[in-house]
């Protein structure tokens, strides 16, 4: 494959610390042995500096590494990028970042986003701004900002020029945090979690565990650094959501006769803070081979069951009372999506679990299978390889 040789560094936009899981997810690998070199700006330092107290990984690419530690940094950095560059940036338009994009705008930089990560709940995700102004309407002297915000956001999905927008799904391109230009390339890839599921099928990889099982789909609930890092409240009692999980547990393997292994969220530290599922198996950075071999998948609402849908297995959706409104919403959004109906896990079961399970088996059908794998994780016509590959095919034939 000859390389464009008038284009020769693709630079990534971050605002979270590099991982190992990033420069995967990235195909930094498939751009190095095409022969670009790759940098990494970094921005957490001015858009998410509480992401600097937790590292969940060691430095990485330090060397190819730039570290955008003020707005005087970006202005300085952001001009000295060569008009031979592509910048695929992982941080998406809005008033924070604002000067970001006015500069790549201004200097005619070659940039733009991958949208390969949606779910359900990103179709909702947006501030309810309408709403937010009305509940400050007794609050006079916030109406003034809330205004502004309301103005700023609105013109944000229309005021900036991305040359390439890569997306995922058939969800992904009809919504977008912004909106294309005529000149903006609409370039069609496959999911983060599709490239994980080609890799898995190209290596072969053998089953981890031999006997059957089913696997839940970890999320870390109680202590997932986000919530740690920006100082939100938990989606669920931490005192409660181990206990109604292994209660559930239990009736599931008895009634299966069948164990539960725990497919570790990757950004879990069970380690650190001990085994909260009663002793049962925890394994990290496994979960698309645990789906792939299980009987079947346990979950709320993790992006992960991506993989269960693609290896066509029944999967059981579970909630508790307790957990949060907005986490209750988010795992209806995924249940609706997958026209599954959630069980509930708080509530005392007066017949067999059993029963309530298969009524929910019956329900899946290949259709709403297929369906979801091509709303959120690839179109049927999108080439089976990674999206790394997708793009640099994109780029040898000169389409930017």
């Amino acid at each position: 494959m000859k390389k464009n040789q008038s284009l020769k560094n693709i630079i990534f936009l971050i605002e979270t610390p590099l991982s190992e899981r990033d420069i995967i997810r990235f195909g930094i690998k498939a751009y190095l042995d095409y022969g670009f070199e790759c940098f990494i700006y970094d921005f957490t330092s001015i858009y998410n500096r509480s992401y600097l107290s937790y590292k969940n990984s060691d430095d990485l690419m330090l060397d190819k590494t730039v570290i955008i530690s003020n707005e005087i940094d970006l202005i300085k950095n952001i001009n000295k990028i060569s008009k031979n560059s592509i910048i695929i940036s992982h941080i998406f338009p809005n008033n924070k970042n604002r000067t970001l994009f006015d500069i790549l705008d201004g200097n005619s930089l070659v940039y733009g986003y991958v949208i390969n990560g949606l779910i359900p709940f990103s179709l909702k995700s947006e501030p309810k701004y309408l709403n937010y102004l009305i509940s400050t309407l007794k609050k006079p002297q916030k109406i003034f900002k809330v205004t502004k915000n309301l103005v700023l956001y609105k013109s944000i999905k229309y005021m900036h020029n991305p040359s390439f927008i890569m997306y995922a799904g058939l969800k992904a391109k009809d919504y977008y945090r912004f909106k294309p230009t005529l000149h903006t390339k609409l370039i069609k890839c496959n999911s983060f979690d599709y490239d994980n599921y080609l890799d898995l099928e190209e290596k072969n990889e053998s089953r981890v565990i031999s006997e059957d099982y089913i696997v839940f789909l970890d999320e870390y609930v109680p202590y997932h650094p986000d919530n740690l890092i920006n100082n939100i409240q938990p989606n669920c009692n931490p005192e409660t959501y181990y206990i109604y999980l292994n209660n559930y547990f239990n009736k599931i393997e008895k009634e299966f006769n069948t164990s539960i292994i725990i497919a570790a969220h990757p950004r879990s530290e069970y380690k650190k803070i001990g085994n909260k599922f009663d002793g049962r198996k925890i394994i990290i950075n496994k979960t698309n081979n645990l789906v792939k071999f299980s009987k079947f998948v346990i979950a709320h609402s993790s992006t992960s069951l991506s993989y269960a849908a693609l290896y066509g297995k029944y999967i059981n959706i579970i909630y508790s009372s307790d957990y949060s409104k907005h986490f209750k919403n988010v795992i209806s959004l995924i249940s609706n999506e997958l026209k599954i109906n959630p069980i509930e896990i708080s509530k005392f079961y007066k017949t067999n679990i059993n029963t309530e399970i298969k009524d929910v088996f019956f329900s899946f059908t290949k259709n709403n299978n297929d369906q979801y794998i091509s709303n959120y994780i690839r179109e049927n016509e999108t080439p089976k390889i990674k999206t790394a590959n997708i793009f640099i095919n994109f780029l040898k034939n000169n389409e930017i």
